[in-house]
């Protein structure tokens, strides 16, 4: 999909989520390990003026969401469904509050079954 504003690449490691008793350092290792892979990957498609990186940050998506919103509108969220966890449910149903009053468009796209 073709967009004409600019893309950020984020993944966001949340405490409420680190905390859950289903997760462990072993999961938080894999995932930013593989982040890093990721952004070797990326690198591969730098040009003179943009250089693609998953941006990785801490705090509740929430208020990451809410402070990018303010700095820049968002437009459209794109991302993976998750499935599972009470506390991941909960977060869902705050950010599809979020996009509501904002009138963002969010994407979720099914990654497995």
């Amino acid at each position: 999909m073709r967009e004409d504003f600019p893309i950020l690449l984020l993944y966001i490691f949340e405490p409420s989520v680190w905390e859950d008793a289903h997760y462990s350092a072993r999961h938080q290792r894999f995932v930013f390990e593989s982040l890093q892979d990721l952004n070797k990957q990326l690198a591969s498609f730098s040009t003179a003026s943009v250089t693609p990186a998953v941006q990785i940050l801490f705090g509740e998506s929430l208020d990451i969401f809410r402070l990018i919103h303010q700095q820049k509108t968002i437009r459209k969220i794109f991302s993976y469904q998750e499935t599972g966890l009470q506390v991941t449910y909960q977060r869902d149903q705050e950010i599809t509050q979020f996009v509501n009053q904002n009138n963002i468009e969010w994407l979720e796209y099914q990654c497995n079954g």
